[in-house]
């Protein structure tokens, strides 16, 4: 990746990348019911980094494809 960075740095150019985190073992229903969700402070403070261009949890984006019957989440 460093040697990328600097090849394409020395063309004038930027790349893009993916950064993956995991939280495991959050307790269900931490944060707020609606705008202080545990998800809406993530991505919050993710889309807060300007060259960021997107913020997924779970399956993410593929799913915009799917019926909700086949996405949601099970009730714990």
């Amino acid at each position: 990746m460093a040697e990328l960075v600097q090849k394409v740095a020395a063309q004038g150019d930027s790349v893009g990348g993916i950064i993956e985190c995991r939280a495991m073992n959050v307790p269900a229903g931490l944060g707020e019911p609606v705008f202080d969700t545990l998800e809406g402070e993530i991505a919050k403070a993710m889309l807060a980094v300007p060259a960021v261009k997107g913020v997924e949890f779970g399956a993410g984006f593929s799913v915009s494809s799917k019926r909700g019957s086949a996405n949601n989440d099970a009730y714990a």
